[in-house]
C-alpha cells in the first residue's frame, strides 16, 4: 500500500506484448468451451473450467494492462500484472545501468544458476539494477537475485530520477571514523 507520504511517478511499461497473450487466452478458452460442449461435459466441469478460465485471463491476460512500475521516495516498485510485483528499497541498489541489448525471451523469467531475474516486455533498450546483496523475490518463486532487468517506455526519466536518489542517499562507511 502506497504512504501518503511516499511522492511516486508511475512508469509504464509497454503493453503491446499482452494484446497477443490476451487473444491467446480468448482463443484457447472459446475452444475449451467449445470443446467441452460438443462432448457433453456435465455441467459442473464445464462450470469449474469455466471459472478456472476466466481467472487465467484476467490475472495473465488482462491484469498487465492495469499496473506500471513505480518509483517512491525510498523504493522502486517493479510490477507486471498481478503476478509478479517486486519492492526494491533504493538503499539496497548499487548501481542502474543501461543495457542496450537483452534476451531474446520477455516476460518475467529467470535463470537457476543466474543471479539475475528478467521482467521484460521488449528485448531492446533496457536497464538493470545492480543490488548490494542479493535477496529473494517471493514473486519470481522465491529466487535469490542481485540484478534486475527491466524496461519502462520513459526509461531515460527513470534511470536518471533513480541516478539522482542514489546520489542524495547517505554514504555508508567502510570502517570505523578514525
Amino acid at each position: 500500500m502506497r504512504s501518503s507520504l511516499a511522492v511516486w511517478r508511475a512508469f509504464p511499461y509497454s503493453k503491446r506484448p499482452f494484446f497477443v497473450n490476451l487473444v491467446l487466452l480468448l482463443v484457447v478458452l472459446v475452444a475449451i468451451i467449445y470443446l467441452l460442449m460438443t462432448i457433453n461435459a456435465d455441467l459442473l466441469t464445464l462450470m469449474a473450467i469455466v471459472i478456472m478460465g476466466f481467472v487465467f485471463l484476467a490475472v495473465l491476460g488482462i491484469s498487465p494492462w492495469f499496473t506500471d512500475h513505480e518509483l517512491e521516495d525510498e523504493a522502486l516498485i517493479l510490477r507486471q500484472g498481478w503476478y509478479f510485483r517486486a519492492r526494491i528499497p533504493l538503499s539496497d541498489i548499487r548501481a542502474i545501468e543501461r543495457v542496450p541489448r537483452g534476451p531474446s525471451r520477455t516476460g518475467v523469467y529467470f535463470r537457476l544458476r543466474s543471479p539475475k531475474i528478467y521482467v521484460t516486455t521488449r528485448r531492446k533498450d533496457l536497464a538493470e539494477i545492480v543490488l548490494i546483496d542479493k535477496r529473494p523475490f517471493i514473486w519470481a518463486l522465491g529466487k535469490k537475485a542481485e540484478r534486475i532487468v527491466f524496461d519502462a517506455e520513459e526509461l531515460d526519466a527513470l534511470i536518471r530520477s533513480i541516478e539522482g536518489r542514489l546520489s542524495l542517499s547517505p554514504v555508508q562507511a567502510e570502517g570505523p571514523d578514525p
